[in-house]
Order: C-alpha cells, then sequence, then structure tokens
C-alpha cells in the first residue's frame, strides 16, 4: 500500500560546517523538553525523520556518535544496508550546532505487512553531554504510530531489553503476556498513545 503523507517535510541538508549533511525525509514534527543539572526546562522542536538512501555515503560520519552506545552499530548496520523492508529513523532537531546533538533518538523498524516490529531504538543519552533531554524515545514511539496509523497498520511490536525499558513500554501503552519480552501496541491504542505525547510534549499537530 502507497501512502501520501500531506505534512511530510521538505528534504533537506546541514551546513558543511556541521560535518553532517542529512537529506531525509521529514515525516512529523515533535518536541522534547531540555534542562541543564540546575536550570529551567526549554522546550526543543524537531522532526521524526526517515533517513534514506541518499545519506547511506554519510553513515561512516554519524558511527562517530554512536559507535560506543547499546544499539546503535546495530540500527546504523542495517541502514547502511538499505533493504526495502528495514528502514531506519531518527528524531532530528536542526536547531542544535553540534553534530552529536542533531539527533536525538535512532530506530530500525521492519515492515511485517499489518504491522511494524521495531527492532532497536537508541537514544542519545549515553551520548556524553552537558544537559538533558527529555522525550527522544517517546517521539520515536510517536512518529511509529504516527506512520503506522497513515499506513492502517493493526499492530506495533518490538522486544524490551530489561525492566526500565518494560516499565517506559508501559506507560506507553504497550502491552505484554506474562514473563515475556514481546511488547505489543494495538490499533485501538495508536490514538491514546498518539494523544497523550501530544499533549505531555505540545506536538504541533498539522492538519491532515
Amino acid at each position: 500500500m502507497q501512502i501520501n503523507i500531506n505534512n511530510t517535510y521538505n528534504s533537506y541538508s546541514h551546513s558543511p560546517q556541521n560535518k553532517i549533511s542529512f537529506k531525509g525525509e521529514r515525516l512529523f514534527p515533535v518536541n522534547m523538553f531540555k534542562s541543564f543539572y540546575c536550570g529551567p526546562q526549554e522546550e526543543i522542536s524537531g522532526y521524526f525523520t526517515k533517513m534514506t538512501a541518499d545519506d547511506i555515503p554519510l553513515i561512516q560520519q554519524a558511527k562517530e556518535f554512536w559507535q560506543f552506545t547499546l544499539f546503535g552499530p546495530q540500527i546504523l548496520e542495517r541502514f547502511a544496508k538499505s533493504t526495502k523492508k528495514i528502514q531506519t529513523y531518527m528524531v532530528e532537531c536542526p536547531k542544535f550546532n553540534s553534530p552529536s546533538d542533531k539527533i536525538q533518538a535512532l530506530a530500525s523498524v521492519k515492515d511485517e505487512g499489518d504491522s511494524f516490529f521495531v527492532e532497536f531504538i537508541q537514544s542519545a543519552s549515553e551520548l556524553p553531554r552537558g544537559f538533558d533531554l527529555k522525550g527522544a524515545g517517546s517521539m520515536i514511539l510517536y512518529g511509529v504510530t504516527r506512520l503506522a496509523e497513515k499506513l492502517q497498520k493493526k499492530f506495533i511490536h518490538l522486544e524490551s531489553s530489561n525492566f526500565d525499558t518494560d516499565s517506559f513500554y508501559q506507560k506507553h501503552f504497550f502491552i505484554s503476556s506474562p514473563n515475556s519480552s514481546r511488547f505489543i501496541l494495538r490499533k485501538d491504542d495508536f490514538p491514546k498513545l498518539r494523544k497523550m505525547l501530544e499533549e505531555k510534549y505540545n506536538i504541533p499537530v498539522p492538519k491532515e
């Protein structure tokens, strides 16, 4: 099934001095909250972006920042292979100057026909930096859910890696079987997750 996402944003590139120049499809606007250890919160706007074939030559540059994270290398490896059924998405923040700060989360997502399987999610929280940014992982789930709605998927599946992520997914309406690391978000709960995150993070929602 093909889809025309009316609120898809134009392809883009960052300036040469920032070293990394992505050209992905900006699918949905997202919001996060940035704070320093002692200071007020600042709203940070960004995009849930699909990385495209034009970004493949730049993958070695991105690995510089993600090679020591838990799932970053696996996500970037899948992106480099550029398979049709597995897509790579990022939460991108153009306002940051540093290449390591422009990408706040990565995800590898497999299309399984009537569902998405989120293979890996990696936030930038493991990268050394002098501030805290809240919401990047939630924005990955938000973007995948909005895309699942557009494509009329019935489920979103994922595997939890530990107890902390179990709690995170449960707060986002994912459910699991007893003693199972497999989580599922059902179609009927897509709007519930989307609305909760739009309100919590003040996400701008363009008219369809």
